[in-house]
């Protein structure tokens, strides 16, 4: 995880040099997947990264805008996961890959709060959850999620 002085020095270069291979591209193939099925026609992509989910959501007519703590690497928006100020229920989908594990487990909470409070408003949150979980997110981390964005059945 890193602190907000690391993540807004890191350079576009950085994120398409070291993103750009076999097992990231499984990850953006499942990104996309997931949301080509859900078939949104708004998407907030929160975390830009290389900008290849983003792009390919541009090229298949998806209204996507995104949003990323860092300008250097071009977000349609500069902002924070810990304090949106889009408008409720604006986005039929909001995504954040790759992203939660960024923060400093303390703010987890308030992070998950934000996502509760501008949950989508075409899915359920519980559709959201597949989106925002990430391959190596620590078990805290979904107990959480969990609880904040209540999907316990």
């Amino acid at each position: 995880m890193g602190t907000y002085k690391y993540e807004t020095s890191i350079e576009f270069k950085y994120y398409w040099e070291s993103l750009n291979n076999f097992e990231s591209y499984i990850s953006y193939l499942n990104q996309i997947k997931t949301i080509y099925e859900l078939k949104p026609k708004t998407v907030l992509e929160i975390g830009v990264g290389n900008k290849l989910t983003y792009n390919h959501l541009k090229q298949i007519g998806i209204d996507v805008v995104s949003l990323d703590i860092n300008q250097k690497l071009n977000p349609n928006y500069i902002g924070d996961i810990r304090q949106l100020t889009f408008e409720s229920n604006f986005f039929d989908l909001i995504c954040a890959f790759e992203v939660l594990e960024h923060l400093p487990f303390s703010d987890l909470e308030k992070a998950l709060q934000e996502l509760k409070i501008f949950k989508s408003k075409k899915y359920p949150l519980k559709t959201i959850k597949e989106a925002l979980i990430i391959s190596d997110i620590e078990e805290e981390i979904l107990k959480l999620f969990e609880e904040w964005i209540c999907l316990k059945n």
